[in-house]
């Protein structure tokens, strides 16, 4: 009887594992979707300010140059996350 008691323990708890990872992986998913519409909201307002700045009309020049700026500023912020991971990481 003990035995079955513990296949049954061991069971419930390689269930309880399997639980957490599926839920890890939804909840990065959730989080993953969230930054595309925060994303998208960012290159709407980038696309509105050039359009203040340059021109009405998004010609081909208008849109690299909006691409060049975005790119631009994406690695300027990776370099600076980057930055401050690595200080947080030699703190601890």
């Amino acid at each position: 009887m003990n035995e079955k008691k513990d296949d049954l323990v061991d069971g419930v708890k390689r269930l309880g594992g399997e639980v957490r990872k599926v839920s890890n992986s939804t909840a990065l998913a959730i989080a993953a979707a969230i930054g595309v519409v925060a994303a998208l909201g960012w290159n709407e307002a980038m696309k509105a300010i050039f359009a203040l700045f340059l021109s009405a009309e998004a010609t081909p020049a208008v849109l690299v140059g909006y691409a060049i700026f975005a790119t631009v500023v994406a690695m300027l912020v990776g370099k600076w996350a980057k930055k401050e991971d690595a200080q947080a990481a030699s703190a601890s």
